[in-house]
C-alpha cells in the first residue's frame, strides 16, 4: 500500500512540473468530451473502492478516443475502452483483461462560441458468455460517465445538444443534455437522460475547471417503481490540462454523489493524454 502511494505520488508531481514548465497554450480540454479539432486522447482511471481490497496498482481502466474532421467542425469519433484487474488472493486468481464496448460517432462544434451536437451508438463486443466478471465489474464502477462500456450484450444509441460560451478572458461555460437508450439483448430496453454542466478557465498553457454531470432514468418496466429522486446518479468533476505544443497531459477527478454508489466507490481519478493532429 505505501509502496502504491508513493508511485501515485511520483506520477502528480510529475505532472506538476510539467504545468508549471509549459508555456504553450491547448485545445479544449479532453475530459469535456466536446474539445474542438481532430485528435486522439488516452485516458486512464482508478477507483476508490470501499469493499475491494489488495487489488495490484496496475488495475485500471482506460480508453482511447479520436476525433477525424471530415469537414470545417464535423467529426467522425470513436472510443475503444479497456479495462484490468489484478488483486492479490490466498487462491489461485489470474489477472483479467477485457476489452469494452467500443463508440462510433458523428459530431458538430465550433471553436468559438455557439451550439454543438453529437450522435451515436455502442456495439456490443462483450458477450455474455464472458467470464471477465472481475474486470467488468470494475470498469463499472470505475467510469460514472460510460459504465455501459462494460456491460455484456447491450446495445447503445445516444444523442446530445447544447451550448458552449466562450468568454474573451478565457472561461468557458457549457450544458448538455440528450438521450441514451439502453438496448440489451433478450432483455426491456432502457431510456436514460444524459446532463452536464461544465465551466473552465484557461491562461496560457493551463486550462482548469469542474462542474456537474449525472444521469436520470427516463422510462423502463420498472421506471414506476423507482422514487424519482432515486431516479438520479449525479457527480462532480474536476479537471486540469497542460497543453505542450501539440501534446496535453491532463488530470481528472470524478466524485458520486449518489448514495448507493457511495457506498462502492469514493471517487474516480486519474490521468489523460491528448494529441492533436494540428
Amino acid at each position: 500500500m505505501k509502496t502504491q502511494k508513493i508511485r501515485w505520488l511520483v506520477v502528480v508531481v510529475a505532472l506538476l512540473i510539467m504545468v508549471i514548465a509549459a508555456e504553450t497554450s491547448m485545445a479544449q480540454a479532453g475530459w469535456t468530451k466536446f474539445r474542438p479539432g481532430s485528435g486522439i486522447t488516452l485516458e486512464g482511471y482508478k477507483g476508490d473502492l470501499k469493499h475491494w481490497k489488495q487489488l495490484s496498482f496496475a488495475t485500471s481502466v482506460w480508453f482511447i478516443s479520436g476525433d477525424f474532421e471530415m469537414a470545417p467542425n464535423y467529426y467522425i469519433s470513436f472510443e475503444l475502452p479497456f479495462a484490468h484487474f489484478d488483486a492479490t488472493s490466498e487462491y489461485d486468481f489470474k489477472a483479467q483483461n477485457l476489452v469494452g464496448n467500443p463508440y462510433l460517432g458523428f459530431r458538430y462544434e465550433k471553436d468559438s462560441s455557439g451550439g454543438l451536437f453529437r450522435v451515436g451508438i455502442r456495439f456490443p463486443l462483450i458477450k455474455a458468455e464472458s467470464d471477465k466478471y472481475y474486470a467488468m465489474e470494475y470498469g463499472m464502477l470505475t467510469t460514472f460517465d460510460r459504465f455501459e462500456a462494460f456491460i455484456p450484450e447491450l446495445f447503445t444509441m445516444s444523442a446530445a445538444g447544447g451550448y458552449k460560451y466562450v468568454s474573451p478572458g478565457g472561461i468557458t461555460t457549457r450544458f448538455l443534455l440528450g438521450p441514451v437508450l439502453f438496448m440489451p439483448k433478450d432483455e426491456d430496453k432502457e431510456l436514460w437522460g444524459d446532463y452536464s454542466v461544465h465551466l473552465w478557465y484557461q491562461y496560457k498553457m493551463l486550462t482548469v475547471g469542474g462542474g456537474m454531470a449525472g444521469r436520470f432514468l427516463v422510462a423502463s418496466e420498472y421506471a414506476s417503481y423507482v422514487d424519482f429522486g432515486e431516479r438520479f446518479v449525479n457527480r462532480i468533476e474536476f479537471a486540469g490540462k497542460v497543453g505542450l505544443g501539440r501534446i496535453c497531459p491532463g488530470l481528472h477527478i470524478q466524485i458520486p454523489l449518489d448514495s448507493d454508489q457511495r457506498e462502492d466507490i469514493g471517487l474516480s481519478y486519474g490521468l489523460d493524454l491528448a494529441i492533436a493532429f494540428k
